[in-house]
C-alpha cells in the first residue's frame, strides 16, 4: 500500500504514484484539507472492454460518479469523490494508468468533491499564485517552467484545485513535476530535472522540480489567459469575459458537459476577487524567458494595485 498527498487530498493507492509527495499516512491522519481517496486495483482483465466503435476514450461523468475507459489502457471508476477502481486492460502500461490517475482521475475526484478545479498550472510568486489558462499548445507547461527557472516555485501542474472559502481564493498544491518535450527543458535551463518520458506514447517527459515545489496552499492573486500571437499583450478581461474564459477551462466544460449551478456560483464567486488577463505571445520557444520576465514583471508591478 503507498500513501500521499495531493490537491488536499489524503491518497492510499494499490499502485505507485511516484510523481506525488510521500505521506505517512498514520502520522497525517487529520491533515488533510478536502478529504481521504482510496485507489483500488482490480488484476481481472476481463472487467475492462474498450470503447465502442473506434473511440479511444469513453467517459460517462456526474458528480456522484464517473467511468472513464481508455482504449488499450483501462477501466477507472470514480464514486462520491473517495473511491477509485481501476480495472486495466491485460498488456496495461503502469506510466499510462499513473498519469490518467493523477490528472485526469483526480479533475474527476475534486469535481465530485464540489471544489473549483482547472485545467492549468500555477507557481508562486511573492507569497501569491498565478494560475495560467489555456488551449492545448498555448504553453501553460512552458511558462509556468520558464518562472520556475527564474527562482519561482510550481504550485500544481495541469489540475489546478481552488479553495473558495478564505477570505482570498487559494490554490491546493499537486505534484513537482512539469511535462515538457527534452527540447523545451534545455532552452529553459532544466534539462538536470528531466527524467523519463511520461509514457510510451507520449513525446513529453517528466520534469522533476523537488526543489522549486510549494506544498503549502498560496493566495490565487491573478490568473493569466495564454493565446499564440504575433505581438505580446497583457489585457485585463471584462467580467463578462473572464467568465467565459474560465467556465471553457474548467471541467464540466472541458469533458463536454452542461456547467450546472453550482460551478456558475463558483466561477462567479472567483472573479469577484481575482482579476483575469488575456496574455498573448509569439510562438518562438527561443522567447520564452523573456515571456516570463514581462510576466513577472506586470504581476509585480501591479498586484498591489489590483488588491487596492
Amino acid at each position: 500500500m503507498f500513501f500521499y498527498n495531493a490537491y488536499g487530498l489524503r491518497i492510499q493507492s494499490d499502485l505507485p504514484l511516484p510523481q506525488l509527495l510521500v505521506s505517512d499516512y498514520n502520522l497525517d491522519k487529520g491533515s488533510a484539507i478536502l478529504g481521504d481517496v482510496f485507489i483500488h486495483l482490480q488484476l481481472d482483465y476481463s472487467l475492462h472492454t474498450d470503447p465502442p466503435g473506434k473511440e479511444n476514450a469513453y467517459w460517462k461523468i456526474s458528480r456522484e460518479s464517473a467511468a472513464l475507459i481508455i482504449r488499450g489502457l483501462g477501466t477507472f471508476h470514480i464514486r462520491q469523490g473517495r473511491e477509485i477502481t481501476i480495472q486495466p486492460s491485460e498488456y496495461f502500461d503502469e506510466q499510462m494508468i499513473q498519469a490518467v490517475i493523477i490528472n485526469a482521475v483526480m479533475a474527476i475526484v475534486l469535481f465530485q468533491r464540489k471544489t473549483l478545479v482547472f485545467h492549468a498550472s500555477c507557481v508562486k510568486i511573492n507569497d501569491a499564485a498565478i494560475a495560467f489558462l489555456g488551449t492545448s499548445g498555448a504553453g501553460k507547461s512552458l511558462i509556468a517552467g520558464a518562472l520556475v527557472a527564474r527562482g519561482h516555485y510550481l504550485i500544481t501542474e495541469d489540475v489546478a484545485p481552488v479553495d473558495l472559502l478564505g477570505v482570498q481564493p487559494s490554490i491546493y498544491p499537486g505534484y513537482p513535476m512539469i511535462k515538457m518535450k527534452p527540447q523545451d527543458s534545455a532552452i529553459l535551463g532544466l534539462s538536470d530535472q528531466c527524467n523519463k518520458l511520461l509514457h510510451a506514447k507520449e513525446e513529453r517527459c517528466q520534469c522533476f522540480v523537488r526543489d522549486s515545489f510549494t506544498a503549502l496552499q498560496c493566495p490565487l492573486r491573478y490568473i493569466f489567459v495564454l493565446a499564440i500571437n504575433e505581438r505580446r499583450k497583457i489585457q485585463r478581461l471584462t467580467s463578462k469575459e473572464s467568465f467565459m474564459e474560465l467556465i471553457s477551462h474548467s471541467p464540466p466544460a472541458i469533458w463536454n458537459l452542461l456547467p450546472d449551478q453550482l460551478h456558475f456560483s463558483n466561477i462567479g464567486k472567483l472573479i469577484e476577487k481575482v482579476p483575469v488577463f488575456r496574455v498573448t505571445r509569439e510562438k518562438c520557444l527561443e522567447a520564452l524567458p523573456e515571456h516570463a520576465h514581462m510576466i513577472e514583471e506586470y504581476f509585480c508591478k501591479n498586484v498591489e494595485k489590483i488588491e487596492s
